[in-house]
């Protein structure tokens, strides 16, 4: 089993698999660690997804269906964007271009929403 965790490392999961002791106490998962893992985990589960999508739930009746894909597609298409501004990832060409269609056509959208908005008189002048 891999582990993006710099800690743990192949022997750790072959250790523990066989119930032998564990060679380095380096390695040997601790019960902090696992506690503040799993806060986070719920953490994440509940801020970043249950809260978002339970809004986004809500409001589906309220917009159109192709306002609510865009939106769906806003997130995984700033992803790769998000990627290389805080890790310094550089997104290959696919993901690039994916971007660039759904954030193309959210802007078209959303222009051409606004050229077909009526236009509010101004108030006339009384005589």
């Amino acid at each position: 089993m891999r582990s993006g965790n710099p800690v743990l490392s192949d022997s750790t999961f072959l250790d523990l698999g066989s119930g032998a002791v564990l060679s380095r106490p380096a390695d040997a998962m601790t019960l902090n660690g696992t506690i503040t893992k799993t806060g986070i985990l719920l953490f994440l589960g509940l801020f970043q997804i249950a809260l978002p999508y339970s809004l986004i739930s809500r409001a589906m009746g309220k917009v159109t269906a192709l306002d609510a894909s865009l939106i769906f597609l806003i997130e995984p298409a700033l992803s790769p964007i998000v990627a290389w501004a805080v890790h310094g990832e550089i997104p290959g060409p696919w993901p690039i271009f994916g971007a660039a269609v759904i954030l193309v056509t959210t802007v078209l959208r959303v222009v051409g929403d606004m050229r077909h908005m009526p236009t509010l008189d101004p108030p006339a002048a009384a005589a």
